[in-house]
């Protein structure tokens, strides 16, 4: 049966003569919903059926926004926030809260171009930084008590404190810095092997989706499909923990032949090697079992539909519909069949199984209705594959100085997935003093395609360190490139002694991977390592009298204002008898911050490390001499050293910072980082960076959010959660709390911008890498964005900014910008019915790039959007009390429609719109578009008072427009309705529109 025209809706009856009736729009709360078939409204069968329908829903417009009051008004313009400029396009910008000593507050807008960083007043841009490193990135910030923390592009790490008015280094690099260094070529290579041959790996799904099947027809009867099924991930465990689906039969003098939607399994964590090829796959059902929940009759349960999924989509090949029982466990496919013909590439989080259960029930004389509840506790896919052998040519190729192809060749290795591991060895140092970096620089070329260089160093042949990541791709033979991992203050994780470092058996270790063509080949040709030594404390001398025994000696470098320290020096060992110790120390840093020298000892034969109180002095570059005579009952116990990587600086490149469980967190690329904190034993908790203190992700980390379900982390392809109270380091010296700790949180939810996830309160808003907006909040994840996700889809999700906004309860919105011309404005819960509701599209005078809502002054929060050309650039705010961007004028108009008054059969007299609007500006101007989904308005030039017998009010513009200047009514089935504003600084409102036809019979 068709639905009811929107004039029957209303009581209009086909008849002749027909009455006119009127369709009265006075609240806009539907918005613009452009993702539907023109002639259908927003809203379900209900909304058509009982209420009216939606005739209020907005297929078009500009610059008009449906108000939280539910009418529809001119957008608020954008005023400058500041009259100072900026030399090239704003980035970023950010409202430092500074807590000062007392407990008082300051605050501070800063902004940033690809260069430089700022401090933004009404009346002037102040330049606070200028990057160093010629780094031209976005720069990111975190205000935490007295300092704001910032990174240029993640290069220069620095922090700032208003009160202090300078700029310092963001942590101290370890006491000593990098003195000398020595180098060496790899002496020899040996390669593993990956082995060819058969194999298998079996998965569990983790995520679920249901989907309909519509009707099917099994074993020659029709059954129709039921569900939805819940609570799908339980079928990651066999744990008697049950997906279900409810299905309901009807049986009356024969059979009723239902089934269950489809229980759809993906996220199954398979990850083939690379160059496997797949022989065949096994699925298997167990714990499969019915309940009847009521009704009278029993139902005979057999297996349903068993297919695979690509990609998310349910592929033809059934191995279902065996007539096998619905109860124990049921298995299909094997080790040689591969259903569609599965391949390698397949094999990906969006790979699956898809499976139903069938039941009938036969009925006599007697009406049968039992409903069922179907379950299944396990679902698990097992692929199985082959592989070739795999390993480096030529080994020793890697030994020596570069020598572009002699004598030995370039160890060579040719392949479409991952390498076995090439370890180069017998480097033969023999360094002394601290170990304060290590360099590794591997030169040679690739052919083919470029690689992902994973290394790890090694000690006594075994890995040791982290893993440094490193492209490498291009190059020739004799003609060779090179790349360069770790550097003069990296210890790439480890803390190293000499010994480590002198010792045998192997110092790297290299894994590549392809990251582009079919199939490629890298040529090593040398791998020298570089060792970056500090000599900065050395062997003292005496003097006089004062201690007697073993003791070790360390120092910090250490800044008087904000209490940090840096990471220790070398560790000397001596044994006075009744003397005092001169200690040596040489050494030099370009941190100005640095004008504290803190040495730190041990008591006799003991191994902790307690500040000496007499020599906490000045530091000076070059060489200072300072004499221990402390008694070991005169240390400062309270003040210990951060022995190891502790206290080291941030890592280099560090951006998307975010203040989770007491202390600072970032990434680098793909991994997480998070500072020592309240675990501290010396310093500033958010200036002390242990290297150890990692997660790392299958891809690019663009955000991070603390939530009370733990530490968001949004990748390109999904979205984790690190969850946790304290670090391992903290757990290990006896403190409370859960270690933390990462699992994947919502799969095949990805961004790729650092703008496109914005959080507000307990709701995050997410611009995916599918160009959708999505919500996450405690109920789970859902798209308010679908309504216009047809405009959404055009925007590059690696431009996407994302922001809320609350100015008040009348100003409060999602807003999504294409970081160039267009924004989108969202209201997610709309008065008085809720829900989302999107605006017409919003084009800025002058455009827009970044878009952000801040704290302008202590309680006061505005929207900020940036935006200018060469060398005019600005930072505008909304201003919810002028209708202009900048002083220039914008046209406004908002299209309603389809409104399907007549359907086939019918005809609709359309004999006048009405408008009442606030009068302010210019009336409004309405145009229409009959019979058509798209082409040229017709407009409607005059209009007069309505109602016409009274007198026109001093407080709206109320107009009536005759479609027709004749006698003769506008025939038509459906029409669009443009209600249009000119150019003008005026906050024109329109409150209420109707339509008056009549309805009749062809």
């Amino acid at each position: 049966m068709a639905e009811p025209s929107i004039l029957e809706m209303q009581g209009a009856r086909p008849a002749k003569p027909a009455a006119p009736m009127s369709i009265y729009i006075n609240r806009w709360i539907t918005g613009l919903v452009t993702q539907r078939n023109p002639f259908v409204q927003s809203g379900g069968r209900p909304d058509y059926r009982f209420y009216g329908g939606r005739p209020d829903t907005l297929i078009d417009g500009l610059n008009m926004e449906v108000t939280n009051s539910g009418t529809l008004k001119r957008r608020p313009g954008f005023s400058s926030f500041s009259s100072g400029t900026f030399p090239s396009a704003l980035l970023s910008a950010y409202s430092f809260i500074q807590i000062l000593p007392g407990g008082s507050t300051s605050l501070s807008i800063m902004a940033s171009t690809k260069s430089k960083v700022y401090t933004v007043t009404s009346g002037a841009t102040t330049q606070l930084f200028s990057n160093a490193d010629g780094v031209q990135a976005q720069t990111f910030f975190h205000g935490v008590g007295k300092y704001l923390y910032f990174g240029h592009g993640g290069s220069d790490l620095k922090k700032w404190a208003n009160d202090a008015q300078s700029v310092t280094n963001w942590g101290i690099v370890a006491a000593g810095g990098s003195g000398s260094s020595t180098s060496a070529y790899a002496g020899a290579g040996q390669t593993d092997t990956i082995s060819g041959g058969s194999s298998s790996q079996t998965g569990v799904g983790s995520s679920f989706a249901n989907v309909s099947i519509g009707s099917e027809t099994i074993y020659g009867q029709g059954y129709s499909s039921q569900g939805p099924w819940s609570s799908g991930s339980n079928t990651q465990v066999l744990d008697g923990v049950y997906a279900t689906c409810d299905v309901s039969f009807d049986a009356l003098g024969g059979t009723d032949y239902e089934e269950t939607d489809y229980l759809r399994i993906t996220g199954l964590g398979l990850s083939l090697p690379g160059g496997a090829t797949v022989t065949g796959v096994a699925v298997t059902l167990q714990g499969l079992t019915t309940a009847k929940l009521s009704g009278a009759g029993s139902a005979a349960w057999v297996d349903g539909h068993v297919q695979l999924v690509k990609s998310n989509v349910i592929q033809s090949t059934d191995r279902g519909l065996t007539g096998a029982g619905w109860g124990g466990t049921n298995n299909y496919g094997s080790s040689s069949d591969t259903w569609y013909g599965v391949v390698a590439g397949d094999i990906d989080s969006n790979f699956g199984v898809a499976v139903t259960a069938a039941g009938q029930v036969t009925a006599g004389g007697t009406e049968l209705t039992p409903t069922y509840r179907v379950f299944i506790d396990y679902v698990a896919i097992t692929v199985y594959y082959t592989t070739p052998s795999l390993s480096w040519t030529t080994p020793n190729g890697i030994a020596g100085a570069p020598n572009h192809g002699g004598s030995p060749a370039y160890t060579s290795i040719t392949l479409s997935g991952t390498s076995p591991n090439l370890r180069a060895i017998t480097y033969g140092f023999s360094v002394s003093g601290g170990v304060v970096g290590i360099g590794l620089v591997l030169a040679g070329y690739t052919s083919g395609g470029s690689f992902t260089v994973n290394a790890q160093l090694m000690t006594g042949g075994v890995a040791v360190s982290s893993v440094k990541t490193a492209t490498f791709n291009g190059g020739g033979a004799g003609a060779d490139t090179s790349i360069t991992l770790g550097g003069s203050t990296d210890n790439w994780g480890y803390a190293w002694s000499t010994t480590a470092v002198n010792s045998s058996g192997g110092n790297i270790a290299v894994q590549l991977t392809v990251t582009s063509g079919a199939s490629a080949t890298c040529n090593f040709d040398s791998a020298q390592l570089v060792v970056y030594t500090s000599t900065a404390l050395s062997s003292p001398g005496f003097s006089g009298t004062g201690l007697t025994g073993t003791y070790q000696y360390c120092y910090c470098l250490g800044n008087s204002v904000s209490g940090h320290v840096g990471s220790p020096s070398n560790i000397i060992t001596v044994t006075p008898s009744n003397q005092g110790v001169q200690l040596s120390v040489t050494g030099s840093t370009a941190d100005a911050q640095v004008n504290q020298l803190r040495v730190f000892r041990t008591k006799a034969g003991g191994a902790i490390f307690y500040e000496v109180p007499s020599l906490v002095t000045s530091y000076s570059t070059g060489t200072q001499t300072v004499t221990d005579t402390t008694a070991d009952g005169n240390l400062l116990t309270q003040n210990i050293a951060p022995t190891g990587l502790t206290n080291n600086p941030p890592p280099a490149g560090m951006t998307v910072y975010e203040f989770h469980a007491n202390r600072l967190w970032g990434a680098v690329g793909n991994i997480v980082y998070y500072a020592t904190g309240p675990d501290i034993v010396l310093g500033n908790p958010q200036e002390a960076f242990n290297p150890l203190n990692t997660f790392v992700f299958p891809t690019n980390v663009y955000g991070l959010l603390s939530t009370s379900q733990g530490l968001l982390v949004f990748t390109a392809d999904d979205v984790h959660i690190i969850r946790g109270t304290i670090s391992a380091t903290a757990a290990i010296a006896g403190a409370s709390g859960v270690v933390f700790y990462a699992r994947q949180f919502i799969p095949n939810l990805g961004v790729l911008s650092y703008n496109a996830v914005w959080q507000e309160g307990n709701q995050i808003y997410v611009f995916s890498n599918t160009s959708q907006l999505v919500q996450i909040d405690a109920t789970g994840v859902n798209e308010p964005g679908f309504a216009i996700g047809d405009l959404l889809g055009l925007i590059n999700p690696a431009n996407a900014v994302v922001t809320s906004h609350v100015g008040g309860s009348k100003d409060k919105a999602v807003y999504v910008s294409d970081g160039n011309s267009t924004i989108y404005r969202l209201n997610p819960n709309q008065a008085p019915e809720g829900g989302p509701v999107w605006s017409a599209k919003a084009t800025v005078t002058g455009g827009v790039g970044w878009i952000g809502s801040l704290y302008t002054a202590l309680g006061t929060r505005q929207l900020l959007i940036a935006q200018g050309g060469s060398g005019t650039n600005h930072l505008f705010y909304r201003n919810p009390n002028l209708y202009s961007d900048n002083g220039t004028a914008y046209s406004c108009y908002a299209t309603l429609g389809n409104l399907v008054l007549a359907l086939p059969g019918q005809l609709a007299d359309v004999h006048f719109i009405t408008t009442e609007a606030v009068a302010t500006g210019t009336k409004p101007a309405v145009s229409v578009l009959l019979d058509e989904i798209s082409g040229t308005f017709e407009a409607l030039p005059n209009s007069v008072n309505d109602p016409p017998d009274l007198s026109a009010s001093n407080s709206l513009y109320a107009n009536r427009f005759y479609l027709t200047q004749g006698q003769a009514p506008v025939v038509t089935r459906s029409v669009q309705i443009k209600v249009s504003f000119p150019a003008e600084a005026s906050p024109n409102e329109l409150l209420t529109l109707t339509v008056n036809a009549a309805l009749y019979p062809e």
